[in-house]
């Protein structure tokens, strides 16, 4: 069976390319020639955010919004900007919550807890994430291991994942990318990305939990 992701992440790339067709930005000759017939019924009934759609279909989707939009840019930085955008939507939406993840933790670590209770802490918070992961995606199994490189780190690993494109997995970067960014403050991206798989690829933490820790 073909992967599978929900409507709520495939919905911003489909509004934007809406607006870009009533625009003139796109032509509908340019859809033609770039989607399936599938795919642009899709894109002309919308999706519905609760709906199941194919990630080949959100694939050329998301390829079509870079040729429209993406002149210049760098292809990796910008899916990973486009996995950030979706995170943005769904906390403005109120939608999945335990998205925020990297506050609830830090309230914990300012409590007190350090080094091996700080890890064990971040683990569980990381691991709560995921389990959205079947509420987003049907194909591959997702889940938090530690890293062999470093004690104080995790890598999250999508296991079966021959369905996820590159544009999947750096747009899936960058949508974890933002929900790892504190609220308030600044700080580099806490994961990057290894993905010279086909089967299988991980995004591994680029800084020890310790290193996170909140100073006040």
């Amino acid at each position: 069976m073909a992967g599978l992701v929900k409507g709520s992440i495939i919905l911003g790339v489909a509004e934007d390319l809406l607006a870009h067709l009533g625009s003139g930005r796109l032509s509908e000759d340019e859809v033609g020639a770039s989607l399936e017939a599938s795919d642009a019924k899709m894109l002309e009934d919308k999706p519905t955010a609760s709906g199941w759609y194919e990630m080949a279909s959100y694939t050329r989707l998301l390829e079509l919004l870079y040729a429209t939009e993406g002149a210049g840019l760098d292809r990796e930085r910008y899916f990973e900007q486009r996995g950030a955008k979706n995170a943005q939507r769904l906390f403005e939406a109120g939608l999945y919550q335990q998205l925020a993840f990297v506050d609830r933790w830090a309230e914990d670590a300012t409590r007190g807890r350090s080094g091996e209770q700080a890890i064990a802490t971040f683990g569980r918070n990381l691991r709560l994430v995921l389990t959205l992961s079947s509420s987003i995606y049907r194909g591959g199994e997702w889940h938090v291991a530690a890293d062999p490189t470093h004690a104080g780190r995790f890598r999250v690993v999508v296991d079966d994942a021959a369905d996820y494109s590159q544009p999947m997995r750096w747009a899936a970067l960058g949508f974890l990318n933002e929900c790892a960014r504190p609220r308030e403050g600044q700080r580099p991206d806490l994961f990057v990305g290894e993905f010279g798989h086909t089967e299988h690829f991980h995004f591994a933490m680029s800084m020890d939990i310790d290193e996170m820790r909140p100073t006040t």
